[in-house]
C-alpha cells in the first residue's frame, strides 16, 4: 500500500514539473501559434469569416438599393408618388442605418502608408 501511496506522490510531481515548465518556458509562444494556427484551419473560423463577408456584401447590397431607389423616384414625373417613394426610403435608410450603428461592420480596412524619411546634407 505505501509503495502505491509513493508512486502516485511521484507521478503527481512529475505532472506539476512537467505544467511548471510549460507554463514558464518560452515554448509557450510555440505552443499558441500551432493552437492559433489550429483554430484558423478549423470549419468554424472559415464559416465565421465566410458569415462576416457575406455580412458585408448584404449590407453594401442593401446601400446600393436604396441609393438606386432614391435615384428612380426622385426622377419620378408625378409630384404625390414622388413624394411618397421618397417617403418609403426614407423609412428605408433610417431602419439600414439603425440595424448598421447596433452591429457595424467593417467594410474595407485603408492601408496607411507610412511616409520615407530621408536624411538630407
Amino acid at each position: 500500500m505505501s509503495i502505491l501511496v509513493i508512486t502516485l506522490c511521484m507521478f503527481l510531481i512529475m505532472i506539476g514539473i512537467v505544467l511548471h515548465g510549460l507554463m514558464h518556458s518560452h515554448s509557450n509562444t510555440k505552443l499558441e501559434s500551432i493552437f492559433v494556427n489550429s483554430i484558423r484551419k478549423s470549419e468554424l473560423y472559415e464559416y465565421s469569416k465566410k458569415a462576416r463577408y457575406d455580412d458585408r456584401e448584404y449590407q453594401l447590397g442593401k446601400a446600393h438599393v436604396i441609393v438606386m431607389s432614391l435615384g428612380e423616384a426622385l426622377g419620378e414625373e408625378d409630384h404625390i408618388k414622388q413624394i411618397e417613394n421618397v417617403k418609403y426610403i426614407h423609412k428605408n435608410a433610417i431602419e439600414y442605418r439603425e440595424s448598421a450603428l447596433q452591429a457595424p461592420i467593417e467594410l474595407y480596412k485603408k492601408e496607411i502608408e507610412k511616409p520615407s524619411l530621408r536624411v538630407v546634407n
